[in-house]
């Protein structure tokens, strides 16, 4: 449960902070905190295509903060 929990906040409000007309660079930090909880619960419910698109998702995530993080302009 606080697993799903979190998935639901923390998913959420990554998409939100991306969405916007200003997207927030918080949006990548929050969206790559949600992963972890997302491989737990797909690798416990054994959904592995899910597991693999939890893969690719954290890989983006990652990319985004690079991108929006480094001091390099």
């Amino acid at each position: 449960m606080i697993a799903q929990s979190a998935i639901l906040i923390l998913s959420t409000l990554a998409i939100w902070l991306l969405s916007g007309k200003r997207p927030s660079r918080w949006a990548w930090v929050i969206g790559l905190s949600a992963q972890p909880f997302w491989a737990w619960e797909t690798w416990h419910a054994q959904q592995w295509g899910m597991l693999v698109l939890t893969v690719a998702y954290a890989g983006i995530y990652a990319r985004g903060l690079r991108n929006h993080w480094s001091r390099s302009p």
